[in-house]
């Protein structure tokens, strides 16, 4: 008798247990839970917004998006480049310290990125691109390693995207097979051609021309892509549907189909900016999403890598480490050990300060008051 009503009790724990568990949909809603699924993060003391190591000087006009260039030799001399948007204003270069360091003039800079070993005919260089919208073409640069400057390569580099106003929105770079390759977004997608378009990116005579090679992606009727990365692992694009989440598809696919999509919901404002944090195992790592809400900057985490029988599919995090810098802007990060930036570092715009904010990563992985800390994967 006294066996069974111990047996009793112990299933009724367990019952007791389960039924306190959140559902899925609980998870997945704006109230984040911890790895254990058992303790909500409103019952733990609230994160300290992570503060940023350095501040760049306010640009003139508004920051828009960011890229780091790595160098390749001396971690010291790496660089910011980032974008001023204003029909008057351009790139700005920043060092680690962040002082400028070049401007150049381009009218309505958007979408900033970089490349490494591009191949530039009987050598590699590392370039940067940007999508000039006042004229809708691409602006490509080389990047000096001995002198740290940019240097222009542009040659024929017009944009098809930009008819009845549907011009180019955002830029990601993509190197597969040793070929560079632009991924553009336009500002809409009534005619259901896609919302994505793909150029490669090829050097001749001193110049970098883009051709047209494919298009896909759909599109809600709300919004624009102002969010956009690639995983070069994958050979994929993802990018941000204000309606539906974020959406992925393969680059270089002849009949080009959705692989997935997720954080279709639990927005606090928007999808401003998305990028992958590389791990230290080929394909690991993390996928950055950033939103804000109530002046505080929030990430949003999801895993790069996918299950065995779903790969493309990118599970959340429990825990969304919130940064001091207020209505985040363009965002870039990499993993590369930097100084005073051990683990590497996130590049976030302030539209409120006009600043570029540099954020330790350890810092973000490490939060004191989270539900969780990050594991390096």
């Amino acid at each position: 008798m006294i066996r069974n009503t111990a047996w009793g009790m112990l299933l009724l724990v367990a019952l007791c247990a389960i039924g306190c568990a959140p559902t899925p949909a609980q998870r997945n809603s704006k109230r984040i839970w911890d790895l254990n699924f058992m303790t909500k993060a409103d019952d733990v003391v609230a994160p300290t917004p992570v503060k940023p190591i350095r501040s760049t000087e306010k640009v003139a006009h508004l920051p828009g998006t960011v890229a780091i260039w790595a160098h390749p030799t001396d971690a010291s001399r790496s660089l910011i480049i980032a974008t001023d948007v204003s029909r008057r204003g351009g790139l700005v270069v920043f060092g680690l310290d962040g002082k400028p360091v070049q401007q150049i003039a381009v009218p309505l800079p958007y979408g900033i990125q970089v490349q490494a070993a591009f191949d530039f005919g009987r050598r590699r260089i590392d370039i940067a691109a940007v999508i000039e919208r006042e004229s809708n073409r691409l602006r490509i640069f080389g990047i000096n390693t001995r002198k740290g400057l940019l240097w222009e390569i542009t040659g024929n580099t017009a944009l098809s995207e930009g008819g009845d106003g549907n011009g180019a929105m955002a830029l990601s770079l993509m190197m597969r097979d040793r070929q560079t390759y632009a991924i553009i977004s336009r500002k809409s997608n009534f005619d259901g051609a896609g919302i994505l378009s793909v150029y490669s990116l090829v050097a001749k005579e001193g110049r970098v021309n883009a051709r047209k090679v494919n298009q896909m992606g759909e599109f809600g009727r709300r919004g624009i892509v102002e969010a956009m990365t690639t995983d070069e692992s994958q050979g994929t694009v993802m990018y941000c549907d204000p309606s539906l989440g974020i959406r992925k598809y393969p680059v270089l696919s002849e009949h080009p189909k959705e692989l997935g999509r997720f954080a279709e919901s639990g927005w606090a404002m928007r999808c401003a900016a998305l990028g992958i944090f590389p791990g230290r195992k080929p394909g690991s790592g993390y996928i950055v999403a950033a939103d804000y809400e109530d002046d505080l900057t929030s990430l949003r985490l999801f895993k790069r890598r996918g299950e065995i029988d779903s790969p493309f599919a990118n599970r959340e995090l429990p825990t969304r480490p919130t940064l001091a810098g207020q209505r985040a802007s363009g965002m870039a990060m990499t993993p590369q050990a930097l100084p005073g930036y051990p683990e590497g570092m996130i590049v976030i715009g302030d539209e409120v300060a006009k600043t570029y904010d540099f954020y330790s990563w350890r810092d973000i992985r490490t939060q004191r008051g989270g539900a969780s800390r990050l594991p390096l994967l």
